[in-house]
């Protein structure tokens, strides 16, 4: 498993523009949006998403990261 944080909206090696989405359940700007390409998941801030940093993950890390939020094992003790 793998992720890296990338400067400010920069995606490595993305060869394609990105098509970013966010939850339907966002009221507001105040959530992130998540794009995927090839193997990679690309996270940034939607409140400022030109000049947020994006962050990576790899299939293997965002499945964890997924099931995280899902069994709240993310949850701070």
């Amino acid at each position: 498993m793998s992720w890296q944080v990338s400067g400010r909206n920069e995606v490595p090696h993305s060869a394609a523009p990105l098509v970013w989405r966010k939850s339907k359940a966002c009221a507001s700007n105040a959530c992130v949006e998540v794009a995927e390409q090839a193997n990679e998941f690309f996270v940034r801030d939607s409140k400022s998403p030109m000049d947020s940093a994006v962050l990576s993950f790899d299939r293997a890390a965002w499945a964890g990261f997924i099931s995280g939020l899902r069994t709240g094992s993310l949850e701070p003790s």
